[in-house]
């Protein structure tokens, strides 16, 4: 199990395809970047999340991701616009599910917020079952 998916079968984005290597790349750089966890558990803690989308670089440069801090059940993710609007919405799409299906999965009944680091405008709403649908960030 990677542990940015459950047990579920994986889900179609709307719009998006198959990830595309860009997304798999940081997917993978991410998942290096968290703590290793138990040989037997699947449980990581919210603050080996956090602390691995901090400490990512290539997050930071190429995705745009500024800031993480949780609030209580919420994971808020301050994006730089400019820098995620540049990455293709399928690949922003498959990260913010990605992002979604740990924090949900580790926290529960977790909430994943990604916002525009300037002003805290979300950037992505997620429905009831986890779906992310991209907003376009203000000019």
């Amino acid at each position: 199990m990677s542990l940015f998916t459950t047990n579920r079968p994986p889900r179609r984005h709307h719009g998006a395809g198959r990830a595309s290597v860009f997304a798999a790349a940081v997917a993978a750089l991410t998942l290096l970047s968290l703590p290793a966890r138990p040989a037997l558990g699947h449980w990581i803690s919210p603050e080996q999340i956090i602390g691995g989308l901090r400490n990512n670089p290539q997050l930071r440069d190429s995705v745009g991701v500024f800031e993480v801090q949780r609030n209580k059940r919420i994971l808020i993710i301050r994006v730089i616009p400019a820098t995620w609007q540049g990455v293709p919405a399928a690949d922003r799409l498959h990260l913010a599910a990605e992002w979604w299906e740990t924090w949900r999965h580790n926290v529960k009944e977790g909430v994943v917020a990604v916002v525009d680091a300037r002003d805290d405008t979300s950037l992505v709403n997620f429905d009831g079952e986890g779906q992310p649908s991209l907003i376009q960030a203000r000019p």
